[in-house]
């Protein structure tokens, strides 16, 4: 449906925003654009909706070429076919509900009777819960509801492609939570197809189908939610979805049975899961989640990949407990339930789970990042 090839937008002073890439998105499939601020995912949500002009590459929607360099064509955002709700929202205080969502059809070359206005609005406000405040002035909702009113006004005309541009990052937490819900719902229930724009990792692997984590404009790596937390390809990846361990290793005893190896740590030899081609004498990273951490007082029976440390901070999470342990030289964290407590400077075993200790092969650009796994 949504097609996109070797993109590339630079801006004055040679600031090269995207750099060549290409993703494809399927019909009714919700595809998430995910990076930190300034790594090209709304520069490229622009590009597709005729916002910004690449200077090099192609763009599809369907069977029409909106954008190429070569075949000189730059299709204007009205007749793309898409529908748009930016972060702002873009309500106009002046006017109803019913106006606010309206207003596309008003001012569209295609005519539009007044019953069949009324009829295609209500149903949009219908969708997203507020056919019952149609009349209510704009100035009058909550950041919700007006969240609400952009989706039903870029859903107006049915368009092809939906384009949203971190449409939830005004909301508080608590809301911010039940719009994903919704707006998944809404976004497979319709079978719209969608491109999603956000640094926010937690709302990506929500929303998302599949997810593109995109860094200095270019696509680090793309894939299911699920295989982006547990399988990252490299160290940026790694530390950006989610908080993690990371420790330098060196491959001691090449992959056996089911893909798991012997790799030395700064905190001791840890069965892990090898990618394909690991050899010994390798240099390697290894990312462990939290959650693949198990905690204990005293040391655990019949357990590999067992070591000791203090713990140094605790932080109470309502549904978990979130420790920082010293082991020799580095920092754990740890994610455990809320069952058991361990104090300040008790000591502790940590048994990392081998099956949770993925393997990252180490290249002239692999850095770790973050104090997390890193040395105190």
């Amino acid at each position: 449906m949504l097609r996109v090839s070797s993109l590339v937008k630079t801006y004055d002073g040679g600031v090269q925003a995207v750099r060549g890439i290409d993703f494809e998105v399927a019909e009714g499939e919700f595809y998430t654009l995910l990076g930190p601020s300034g790594c090209g995912k709304t520069t490229t949500l622009r590009c597709v909706a005729g916002l910004e002009k690449p200077d090099q590459g192609e763009i599809s929607i369907g069977n029409d070429k909106v954008f190429s360099s070569e075949g000189n064509t730059s299709m204007p955002s009205h007749k793309r076919d898409i529908g748009m709700v930016f972060q702002s929202y873009a309500i106009w205080p002046h006017m109803t509900v019913f106006n606010n969502v309206a207003f596309p059809l008003r001012h569209s070359k295609r005519k539009v009777s007044k019953s069949n206005l009324r009829d295609r609005v209500m149903k949009a406000l219908s969708l997203v819960q507020l056919d019952a405040l149609a009349d209510r002035p704009a100035p009058f909702l909550s950041g919700g509801q007006q969240q609400r009113v952009a989706l039903a006004r870029a859903l107006i005309y049915e368009p092809r492609v939906l384009l949203l541009d971190e449409p939830l990052s005004n909301l508080d937490a608590k809301l911010r939570d039940e719009m994903r819900v919704e707006l998944k719902q809404l976004v497979n229930r319709l079978h719209i197809t969608s491109l999603y724009v956000t640094h926010d990792q937690a709302e990506a692997l929500a929303l998302s189908d599949r997810v593109a984590v995109m860094n200095q404009g270019t696509i680090i790596q793309e894939g299911r939610p699920r295989e982006i937390y547990l399988q990252p390809r490299d160290t940026f990846t790694a530390n950006f979805i989610g908080k993690t361990n990371l420790f330098e290793g060196k491959v001691v005893d090449g992959a056996q049975a089911e893909g798991m190896g012997l790799v030395e740590t700064p905190v001791g030899r840890l069965i892990c899961r090898l990618p394909n081609g690991a050899q010994k004498g390798d240099n390697v990273q290894i990312v462990i989640r939290p959650e693949g951490v198990d905690i204990f007082q005293g040391n655990p029976d019949n357990k590999i990949n067992v070591v000791e440390g203090n713990v140094i901070f605790a932080t109470f999470q309502g549904d978990s407990v979130e420790y920082q342990v010293r082991v020799g030289d580095y920092l754990c964290l740890v994610k455990s339930d809320s069952l058991h407590e361990f104090a300040k400077e008790r000591k502790v075993s940590l048994h990392f789970t081998p099956e949770r200790c993925l393997v990252i092969p180490k290249t002239k650009n692999s850095v770790i990042e973050s104090n997390q796994g890193g040395l105190l």
